[in-house]
């Protein structure tokens, strides 16, 4: 972790406008554990604390505050660097327990010397939830990216896309669902693809109205659907709580699928258990759908070439007409990674001239370190198997960030082995 605050003794008066303007929370305990200071950035935590905070005892103020369990985790750090003088930092990753769901901060404790002469603490926090939220979502993206590829059919693609989801967000089923119209309702067709031990099969059909008639409406008007705790969800009736209950769930994410204005299908995730759902799991959920239906798709498509409806010859000329008619992105790379072609909408989406790119590494055109790697596992992979590739990622240019598709095909020399790699990417 980046260190937040050098080793410093107590700020003499003329560091207090710099401590009232820094931009983390800043406070002060006393050699009696008694707050002595909180500065402008730290005053909205102690809010709601009635009477004020300086005075008051920091055992007993971190106890109002926060639920027992966490507030002896956090007496245990600060006495433990009043006693001995051992700083001691972190930046969270996750929520605390005890704490609200969705704050997470970095934060530093200091021992400092008071002006009695005696040693009290130095506090300082800063909210970082948002940057580790987005490095969790990029992190997922790449993963998903290198899940998906192998997949050969539309089967694999949802069973792949299922377990990097349970697994990464702990869950106790992932399920994919066709939607069927029938006169007396929807009906959800059910393909379950994880299932963590010890919770339900879900495999079956299941009429729509029965689990949340608003619900599917809103589902139906493209909505994703978040339900924290299906005993307490407004929303739900008395007879679809029950029915949630049957099938042992108590808490879920329910994201659909939209084409040409009517809902076809859907990706749900449960947890038996009540439980309150994180921007960045509904974002992660609501990433799996998008790219997974897509995958599916273009694995079906593929699956119809394999079945003999079109020769390998006409395939490779199916490839080549897309890398040639392409209105998108297309370049192409030289077996050692560098550009040897970029087409206009790609030169525009860098902000580079033919002349600047030609010759260059993905790094050297902004490409962050992950991503560049990421390409070059994927040149090497496509010449190694001599065969087309797919995948999607997110990349910033002077377009604003946004996720890719792209399409690799390796191009042949005379002598039948690959010379370069040639691409197509399509926002």
């Amino acid at each position: 972790m980046t260190s937040m605050v050098p080793n410093v003794p107590l700020p003499a008066v003329q560091l207090t406008s710099l401590l009232e303007h820094i931009p983390m929370g800043v406070f002060m305990i006393d050699a009696d554990f008694r707050m002595a200071y909180v500065n402008k950035a730290a005053s909205p935590v102690f809010d709601n604390i009635v009477g004020g905070v300086i005075g008051r005892d920091f055992d007993e103020l971190i106890h109002e505050m926060r639920d027992p369990y966490y507030a002896n985790a956090v007496t245990r750090v600060f006495r433990n660097t009043l006693e001995t003088g051992d700083s001691y930092a972190t930046a969270e990753t996750s929520t605390a327990p005890g704490r609200p769901v969705g704050e997470l901060y970095e934060w530093r404790v200091e021992r400092v010397l008071m002006d009695d002469g005696r040693f009290g603490l130095a506090g300082f926090f800063r909210d970082i939830t948002k940057e580790v939220y987005q490095h969790q979502l990029d992190t997922f993206r790449v993963a998903l990216t290198d899940t998906l590829r192998p997949a050969a059919s539309a089967a694999d693609v949802q069973a792949a896309a299922a377990k990097l989801l349970g697994d990464q967000l702990v869950l106790g089923a992932v399920l994919y669902a066709e939607v069927v119209s029938r006169a007396d309702s929807d009906y959800y067709i059910v393909q379950q693809y994880y299932r963590a031990e010890g919770s339900g099969d879900f495999n079956g059909e299941y009429r729509a109205n029965d689990f949340g008639e608003v619900l599917f409406e809103e589902m139906r008007a493209g909505h994703t659907v978040v339900t924290n705790n299906v005993a307490t969800e407004a929303r739900l009736s008395p007879a679809e709580k029950q029915a949630h209950a049957a099938l042992r769930v108590g808490s879920y994410i329910k994201v659909p699928l939209i084409k040409e204005g009517r809902h076809v299908a859907l990706i749900s995730i449960h947890q038996e258990q009540p439980r309150v759902w994180t921007p960045v799991e509904v974002a992660l959920v609501e990433e799996t759908a998008e790219r997974t239906w897509a995958a599916a798709e273009r694995a079906r498509a593929e699956a119809k070439i394999s079945e003999g409806q079109v020769d390998s010859a006409r395939q490779r000329r199916l490839y080549e007409a897309v890398l040639s008619n392409t209105p998108d992105l297309a370049y192409v790379w030289n077996r050692e990674h560098r550009f040897i072609y970029a087409n206009e909408g790609l030169l525009k989406m860098w902000g580079k001239t033919l002349d600047e790119a030609i010759g260059k590494h993905c790094i050297e055109l902004g490409y962050e370190p992950w991503h560049a790697q990421m390409h070059d596992r994927e040149i090497d992979q496509v010449v190694a198997t001599k065969r087309p590739m797919r995948g999607e990622v997110p990349f910033v240019g002077t377009f604003g960030r946004r996720v890719y598709d792209y399409i690799l095909v390796p191009v042949f020399g005379p002598d039948g082995e690959v010379e370069a790699v040639a691409g197509t990417t399509r926002d």
